[in-house]
């Protein structure tokens, strides 16, 4: 018998699942944490504290912006890149271009 159940984080509920195996070891499955293995049942209310912090933590590993892509462009290119930017909301060239890219 499958428990799921929610845990607020942030004002947004995010659900886990709990599969008992046996008498002492649960199964935990918790996507937004990347969490989906086997605890031991007496472990569980440690790790379901844990948990928020776990799901902030994958969010912000998600969110962390460490790769850089780089292309060239000729010097007109990047003067009308440049006014282009300046022209709109937008602050630097890179989140322009990722605007107009990854729409």
């Amino acid at each position: 018998m499958t428990i799921k159940n929610y845990i607020e984080v942030d004002n947004k509920k995010y659900s886990y699942f709990i599969e008992p195996i046996d008498s002492e070891i649960s199964k935990i499955i918790c996507k937004t944490a990347k969490i989906e293995q086997e605890f031991l049942n007496e472990d569980l209310v440690n790790l379901l504290k844990s948990l928020p912090n776990l799901i902030k933590a994958e969010q912000e590993y998600k969110e962390k912006k460490d790769n850089i892509i780089r292309f060239r462009v000729s010097a007109l290119e990047k003067i009308k890149l440049q006014k282009k930017v300046e022209k709109s909301w937008y602050k630097t060239i890179s989140s322009f271009i990722k605007s107009k890219v990854l729409k």
